[in-house]
């Protein structure tokens, strides 16, 4: 145990050395190739000095580490390899050998087998076959690898090229759909996402089993790129390595997600500089140039060998492709353009754009010589680029086509879209360090594109109004076209307000001064209706007046409703739900009321009255004692149901009962809360659930006339799931009951909780934020807040707001990545706004200390 003890030190001294020289700026694969050389000299001399010398076999090293690709913490997978037979002495050099690399640190992949062995689980393994490819001779019996390395070749990947690459096709598709098919992700996972190592390990299969070629610059002698793409490809792939490479020496594992806090790290370690996020967001352009780069490697060369056929083949295909326009054609996917240069095509916009409308209007992908094509036209565009009316004819007949967004990603991957909208290349690659989105600014951009045309099916149940919006809008490319630019202004280097558009962006395109108006005031208000949504009251008169008056017209209502929708649902999987669609579907309705002449809270409440035959004397009793606001709130429906619970609680001794009901779609729940009112009521509730690990989206609180608080709250559990378990809500109704009663504190329990899911001790600094307003509602005092989210942070400002005597008449949270979002409306105990300077200071001053947990 002494002489692994030394091992393991002499080990971890060189791996502290290569961090050394990776901080100095070696590159990639140098680390990678010296580390696996050291691995190597450690192995063989295990294997030595376990008899292995003595015995014939041979010692080889699979995979990333046959390679010689070796991160600092990676796997490392061996395979002993034997002729015909394997004896039990054969059998204990493994047994000597691993559990001394395992006592060093090492992970170990490892397998005995013979030939035959290897070839017949290759057979029909993909991931064995996949290693055994890379395959390399480490020590030993020289003869038996170079007989397993000739039969693998022969019996297997020689027969079986057309399998292996429709299964490595298949395995790749499926993987990219768990990474939402994006290279763009803002925490991406550098080993699996699209553009990550796995894609260029990808293509090193595909070529390797199709032309029997391993490596980038093997790649560029068979002819499978060009020089340039080669170098771009062996940069990329050098970064990623790099990247990878700081991950593991940062964790000291074997890490390859790269969340925002490693990110902060890891631009200062490979020395990115300048002020605030300037660094990390610099390394982050990088790094999605580079995964653009491989993504785009692994696409083209899985596609040629796809489409590869031998001489032979070739005397008897005869391919089928039709005549779409002069030199465009079409094969039986794919779209494709013969004999005109790169040259040619760049003095020609016009045909760029109706190449990209043939792509919508026949649903064609662009063929990789296409692409490539389209490529250097970017790059000759970016040198002299065409007239402004020729780009803004053609990217208006692209937004009028279809649904454009496999034209307009070419646009962006063929280094075009810069070339019509210039201001496009600042944010082309930004990355939106907010921890809200989970894809870059562009991508985000080209996904919200994605999801307004995805209204045309109509696929959510909860999208029947916004489909019906959708169809009947007759300036669809105006959508596309704002949704495209709301976010451009978040590249400027002011970094000043987002929301607002240049005209001259649009001008210069050659569109009419109605158009410019109507785009600028989309991108002007696309957040303000999600605001009102989760951060307002939306059954306030005061709130729908105003927002009906920012808005100005029921067009540009409809058109809002559908750019809200088609903004949320981009940002990331999950973000839009049935509850946010609910919040909207109802302030659209009511700014439509309001439109048509009509008074909108009225107009709702007249809709959701409960018919006079469904009216018991018991559910009268429950109807007469509660406030106007509650009837916005409720379906004729759930009134009959929340009268029963009523009645069931007037006829009991408990303090309080507590119902649940699942929410249709979306995860959520609503818990409903009737008890006896008291002072800190809602504070005390609020705290039960935050111990229970409930988060709450949403909190009405109501009062019945007899003095019975009935509070309605919207909920999930840690991060978002749903809690359907019935003893669950019964164990919290019981906490509930013994926290009203006096025999628990809140305190207590949340001293005891559970944390079941935390924020990454990596999250960003988010500055506290509170205000007080007093012109959002008629009737009460609007505090707003913004801080860093964490558990319990809810309870500790209600409890805040309770203490200073002050009643919470609604609450509005929301979670925005690791940011709270929360709105309260509150009132003095008796009822009234709170209008005194120095009693708001005092609520201020003390919201932000409950906030900031200062006691």
């Amino acid at each position: 145990m002494k002489g692994m003890l030394e091992i393991a030190g002499r080990i971890k001294a060189f791996r502290l050395e290569l961090e050394k020289k990776h901080l100095s700026g070696a590159g990639g694969f140098e680390i990678c190739r010296e580390w696996a050389s050291a691995v190597d000299a450690l192995v063989v001399s295990l294997v030595e000095e376990a008899g292995g010398t003595t015995v014939p076999f041979a010692l080889v090293a699979l995979g990333g580490y046959g390679r010689s690709e070796l991160n600092p913490f990676s796997d490392i997978d061996l395979l002993f390899l034997y002729d015909k037979t394997i004896t039990k002495a054969d059998g204990a050099i493994p047994g000597k050998v691993i559990p001394k690399l395992w006592d060093i640190g090492f992970k170990v992949g490892h397998s005995t087998r013979t030939i035959d062995d290897c070839l017949r689980i290759s057979q029909n393994d993909l991931t064995s076959k996949t290693s055994m490819m890379e395959s390399r001779f480490l020590a030993g019996d020289k003869e038996i690898y170079n007989r397993f390395e000739y039969r693998f070749r022969k019996n297997v990947m020689a027969k079986q090229v057309e399998r292996f690459l429709k299964e490595k096709w298949v395995e790749t598709e499926l993987r990219h759909e768990q990474f939402f098919n994006s290279c763009f992700l803002t925490e991406p996972d550098i080993k699996e996402s699209p553009g990550g190592l796995r894609d260029y390990h990808v293509a090193l299969w595909a070529a390797l089993a199709r032309y029997e070629v391993r490596g980038i610059a093997e790649m560029l002698n068979r002819g499978l790129m060009e020089a340039d793409e080669a170098q771009r490809a062996e940069t990329a792939v050098d970064f990623l390595l790099r990247v990878r490479n700081d991950v593991h020496f940062l964790t000291n594992g074997p890490s390859n997600h790269f969340n925002f806090g490693v990110q902060v790290e890891t631009a200062k370690r490979l020395g990115y500089k300048g002020e605030s996020d300037a660094p990390v967001l610099e390394m982050m352009r990088t790094y999605f140039r580079c995964a653009e780069t491989v993504f785009r490697l692994c696409q083209s060369i899985q596609d040629q060998a796809k489409r590869y056929r031998t001489k032979t083949q070739m005397l008897f295909f005869k391919p089928r492709y039709k005549e779409l326009a002069p030199n465009v054609f079409a094969g039986e996917d794919e779209i494709f353009i013969k004999d005109l240069s790169a040259e040619d095509l760049a003095k020609d916009a016009g045909k760029v754009f109706l190449v990209l409308r043939l792509v919508v209007e026949k649903e064609l992908a662009i063929s990789g010589g296409l692409h490539g094509l389209l490529e250097k036209v970017g790059s000759l565009w970016k040198k002299e680029r065409p007239g402004y009316p020729e780009l803004g004819d053609g990217l208006r007949s692209v937004l009028s086509s279809g649904e454009p967004i496999g034209a307009l990603r070419i646009l962006r991957d063929c280094k075009l879209m810069t070339a019509v909208i210039p201001e496009f290349r600042a944010i082309r690659y930004l990355t939106p360090f907010d921890m809200y989105h989970k894809f870059t600014v562009a991508e985000h951009s080209f996904r919200a594109i994605t999801e307004f045309d995805n209204l045309r099916r109509n696929e959510k149940p909860e999208c029947d109004l916004l489909s019906a919006i959708y169809a009947a809008e007759t300036r669809k490319d105006l959508m596309r076209l704002a949704l495209l630019l709301h976010d451009i202004g978040k590249g400027s280097e002011s970094h000043g307000d987002h929301e607002e558009l240049d005209p001259a962006i649009l001008e210069r395109l050659g569109y009419p001064r109605e158009d410019v108006e109507t785009v600028t005031r989309l991108v002007r208000l696309h957040l303000s209706m999600n605001n009102v949504a989760q951060r307002r009251d939306i059954h306030d008169s005061k709130t729908i007046i105003e927002f009906c008056e920012l808005v100005g017209d029921e067009a540009t209502l409809k058109r809002l409703y559908m750019l809200t929708y088609a903004d949320t649902c981009a940002v990331g999987p999950g973000v839009w739900n049935s509850w946010k669609g609910a919040l909207l579907r109802d302030l659209f309705l009511l700014g439509a009321s309001y439109f048509e002449g009509k008074d909108p809270l009225k107009w709702l409440a007249q809709g959701r009255m409960v018919p006079q035959e469904k009216i018991t004397p018991e559910l009268a009793r429950f109807i007469k004692g509660m406030p106007d606001k509650y009837f916005f709130l409720r379906t004729s429906d759930q009134v009959v149901a929340d009268g029963e619970l009523f009645n069931r609680f007037m006829a009991c001794d408990a303090p309080s009962m507590v119902r649940y009901r699942p929410a249709d779609g979306d995860g959520t729940g609503e818990a409903t809360l009737v008890s006896k009112n008291k002072i800190g009521l809602l504070y005390h509730v609020v705290g039960t659930f935050s111990s229970r690990n409930i988060d709450i989206h949403e909190a009405q609180v109501l009062t019945h006339k007899e003095d019975v608080a009935f509070d309605i709250f919207r909920v999930t559990g840690p991060g978002g799931a749903p809690i359907n378990d019935v003893s669950f809500w019964e164990r919290v109704s019981a906490e509930v009951n013994r926290v009203l009663s006096g025999e628990k504190t809140v305190d207590e329990l949340m001293r005891n909780r559970k944390k079941l899911v935390s924020v990454q001790q990596h999250a960003p600094t988010i500055d506290t934020m509170v205000k007080t307003l007093n012109d959002v509602s008629f009737d009460h005092t609007v505090i707003e807040t913004s801080a860093k989210d964490r558990i319990g942070l809810l309870y500790d400002v209600t409890r805040g707001i309770s203490q200073m005597n002050a009643d919470i008449v609604s609450a509005r949270i929301a979670t925005e990545g690791y940011r709270a979002v929360n709105t309260f409306y509150v009132c003095e105990s008796g009822g009234k706004k709170i209008l005194a300077p120095d009693r708001l200071e005092e609520i201020k001053t003390g919201v932000r200390n409950a906030l900031l947990h200062i006691t």
